[in-house]
């Protein structure tokens, strides 16, 4: 028989010692988004606004931004959790290439190439 309660689900999650994960992902995720969301909406309206563009436009431009960072973080939190084997979740292609291609906590080697970048191809 199908057990539909969803209580029942919460305590299979307890048993399975992963309900304090969870709770911390759920933290993680609602700080991330908070902070994100109203740090990049204030920062992207202001800088458009001083641009010289009309404070609709401003406004419209950080929300757009801030909605791209929101998801992201989000998105990055999950996947640093280790909840993320767990969860069906569909993203766009290129998208989903980015996130699975985000080394994490791993600092990268700075090749010969990156350091000419960053010089302006100074010889």
């Amino acid at each position: 028989m199908l057990d539909i309660n969803p209580l029942s689900f919460l305590g299979d999650i307890y048993r399975a010692g992963k309900l304090e994960k969870w709770l911390k992902l759920a933290v993680s995720c609602s700080i991330a988004a908070f902070v994100g969301f109203f740090g990049t909406l204030g920062l992207a309206g202001a800088a458009v606004l001083a641009a010289g563009h009309t404070p609709a436009f401003a406004l419209a431009s950080g929300f757009f931004s801030a909605c791209l960072i929101m998801a992201t973080s989000v998105l990055l939190s999950v996947k640093k959790s280790g909840l993320w084997k767990d969860l069906s979740i569909v993203l766009p292609t290129e998208f989903g290439k980015a996130v699975e291609n985000t080394d994490l906590g791993k600092p990268q080697p700075i090749t010969e190439a990156d350091k000419r970048a960053a010089m302006g191809n100074l010889p």
